[in-house]
């Protein structure tokens, strides 16, 4: 009889125990294993808080981040999709949402997601970045640098933004425009390397274009004096 009894409490002590281990952590808790690096642990939580909390957004921003994290981009983008969901003012999450989008090539979406948040947040230097990046990559340069010139109008300080200006400029042959930008990043950023190359090389193209319309007006003028 002792024995059972011995082992009925062991039995019931386990249980609890399991039933301890199970029961999802504290919101600032799950959070502090995130920052701690303990990612598998803080996404296992913040799965188990997602269920109980599923009108939550930033449980699903978390977990979207968490699997980011480490690596589980197509899954992190299901998450972030629920947050601005459930959300859809959420910024964080919805810039996060494109990031993830432009890891795996989807560039439509991400640049329907940063539209939408510059929707919400017309002001916001980082979305209109990544859009310019966005429309450079498809080579829609002349959009790349309205977004990048929106970025300089927010914060001047931008890192790099005159940098990605005149590389925009340089690509469509605008080579003064392009010109004009690399000094500015330069003014900035006197020692970068990048910009004093590419600068050289849009001053010989100027040189180039100059020299061609000096022939071609040579020899416009020799054929008006046959």
């Amino acid at each position: 009889m002792k024995k059972n009894v011995i082992d009925f409490n062991k039995k019931r002590e386990e249980i609890l125990r399991e039933k301890f281990v199970k029961e999802p952590m504290d919101y600032s808790e799950t959070m502090a294993l995130l920052h701690r690096g303990a990612v598998d642990e803080a996404i296992e939580e913040f799965r188990r808080l997602a269920e109980l909390r599923p009108d939550d957004a930033s449980v699903f921003y978390n977990l979207a981040f968490a699997l980011g994290e480490k690596g589980s981009v197509k899954e992190a983008i299901t998450y972030y999709r629920e947050a601005v969901r459930i959300d859809p003012r959420f910024n964080n999450a919805r810039y996060n949402l494109a990031l993830e989008l432009l890891t795996v090539n989807e560039f439509t979406e991400a640049e329907s997601e940063i539209k939408q948040l510059l929707h919400y947040s017309p002001l916001d230097a980082d979305a209109h970045f990544e859009l310019g990046k966005i429309y450079e990559r498809r080579e829609l340069y002349d959009f790349a640098v309205y977004e990048y010139r929106q970025v300089v109008k927010v914060d001047p300080y931008f890192s790099l933004i005159n940098f990605y200006i005149a590389n925009s400029c340089f690509r469509m042959k605008k080579y003064q425009e392009a010109a004009d930008a690399y000094n500015n990043e330069l003014k900035v950023n006197p020692g970068f390397t990048d910009a004093h190359n590419m600068l050289r090389m849009v001053k010989k193209a100027i040189e180039k274009t100059s020299q061609r319309q000096k022939n071609k007006s040579h020899v416009s003028q020799d054929n008006e004096d046959n």
